[in-house]
């Protein structure tokens, strides 16, 4: 961990949570204001229990008091969006009185505690920004050798369980919190190594084959079925990264080829077999066989691909709540995403409705975003402006997948002036309105059609390395075509 940073969170910690965990209060509640809402509610859960919806006062301010019977341990904050939701977990034990401050414009980032409590979450948010950063880290460290990875990794360990046994023994935190929070430091460290030997195994082969044999010991004590983090962020991050190198594991033993592809119908499909033997949690299971057979369709570029997933999921046991789910999300990939769409509409910048088939005059590019990811716009926006310089021969369309208010009016037309897009080709999304929310699966896809508005692929990536090699292929491909036809 960096110094300066660590030191800082105790810093933070101490300022915003000096209070003896002696002196609870008789009840129990969470008070809090939120800066730049999205919606005026939020949503309260203990694991998969909804417990409340508590909404937003004028000030965007809430309070939550709870049942006299509460138990201690992690609950769930959730703000929904029109596309999305953010979230975050909290930890609560009998008599505190927790405080949160955000600003939805960096969520995870801007969430901070005061009041009874405070201390141990602000300890758990150190814990989860600082495991996002160390994993970025991995991307200088991987080229190391283990011995000097393990020290390092053992290093950032050692820091965090000194300072949870001093806020133990200063009676800043409880002893179940103690507990609780040295598992998300194993957990994370676990999800550590299982990094570093993804990465190892795929592009420096020779440093795998100098790992320690016990290098993977901690998959003999990992608890798979952990029923107190089943829905904790750094667990869960463990868990799809063990599931990852299994996946791969398999393919390299069975003389696979391209054995790294994460999205490749192979290894998704042998995730969601994995998923399927070896969670026992009911929230565990429809968590990771929703997500990998939700990919499996996104990548499937027939009809006959997507209903293989359906049927698979019909066999096991699998939610039927999620299944319907899963069925609408089908429903947009065979809608939007394979074959003839041109007869598909869309909505104008004056709010006038036009068919696809009218935009593809030459072949097209059509990439989708939304408002409430505003870097990821900007970005996307920005490499699309270069493309278009690039290959004029192109249609590059975006599509804006965001609801209108309520009123009939969109903030996605302003927006379009306002971020500086008038010389963009843009429109907005027409489909079913329990369709909609699943666009934000496509936001990184960008779909090739050509001009009689059939789907050649929608499985280009704009941040793909490769992006503009593979529209040469198709470029290339459509012109053959074309040449023939003529």
């Amino acid at each position: 961990m960096n110094q300066n940073k660590f030191i800082f969170f105790l810093i933070v910690l101490i300022c915003l949570g000096c209070t003896d965990s002696k002196n609870k209060n008789s009840s129990t509640s969470i008070t809090g204001e939120i800066f730049n809402p999205r919606s005026d509610a939020i949503v309260l859960l203990e694991n998969n229990r909804t417990i409340d919806t508590v909404m937003l006062d004028e000030n965007n301010r809430f309070y939550y008091k709870f049942d006299e019977d509460i138990k201690d341990g992690l609950y769930t904050f959730l703000h929904n969006y029109q596309t999305h939701y953010e979230t975050q977990m909290f930890y609560l034990e009998k008599g505190d009185s927790l405080q949160f401050r955000l600003n939805t414009q960096e969520f995870d980032q801007s969430l901070m505690y005061s009041g009874e409590g405070a201390v141990a979450n602000n300890f758990l948010m150190m814990l989860f920004l600082e495991n996002i950063q160390n994993n970025k880290l991995l991307l200088e460290y991987y080229r190391i050798e283990p011995e000097e990875f393990l020290s390092k990794a053992d290093s950032i360990k050692a820091d965090y369980k000194n300072y949870l046994s001093k806020l133990h023994r200063d009676g800043q935190v409880s002893k179940n919190f103690k507990k609780l929070a040295n598992q998300v430091i194993d957990y994370s460290y676990y999800d550590i190594k299982e990094r570093y030997y993804f990465l190892v195994n795929k592009y420096m082969y020779e440093i795998k084959r100098e790992l320690p044999a016990d290098f993977m010991n901690h998959r003999k004590s990992a608890d798979f079925n952990h029923e107190e983090l089943q829905k904790y962020y750094i667990y869960q991050h463990f868990l799809d990264d063990y599931l990852k190198n299994k996946a791969v594991e398999h393919c390299q033993e069975s003389g696979g080829k391209n054995c790294f592809d994460l999205h490749s119908k192979i290894n998704l499909q042998k995730r969601l077999e994995l998923a399927d033997s070896l969670f026992k949690l009911k929230s565990l299971r429809q968590r990771f066989m929703r997500d990998f057979s939700g990919w499996l369709i996104v990548n499937s570029e027939t009809e006959e691909a997507v209903d293989s997933t359906l049927t698979f999921l019909s066999k096991v046991d699998f939610d039927q709540n999620e299944f319907k789910r899963i069925n609408r999300l089908a429903e947009v990939q065979k809608r939007q995403f394979i074959g003839h769409i041109g007869d598909l509409s869309v909505t104008t910048k004056k709010g006038d409705q036009v068919k696809i088939s009218s935009l593809t005059d030459k072949p097209t590019v059509f990439y989708y975003w939304s408002l409430y990811y505003k870097s990821h716009h900007l970005n996307q926006h920005e490499k699309i402006k270069q493309y278009q310089k690039r290959y004029p021969e192109v249609n590059f369309v975006g599509i804006n997948i965001d609801y209108n208010n309520d009123d009939g009016k969109s903030n996605w037309q302003s927006s379009i002036e306002n971020f500086g897009y008038d010389g963009f080709s843009e429109y907005q999304l027409i489909c079913p309105a329990n369709q909609r929310i699943f666009y934000r699966n496509y936001l990184n896809k960008a779909v090739f059609v050509d001009t009689s508005g059939v789907v050649l692929t929608g499985k280009l990536n704009l941040r793909d390395n490769k992006f503009e090699e593979k529209l040469l292929g198709l470029l290339n491909r459509e012109n053959k075509v074309a040449d023939k036809r003529n």
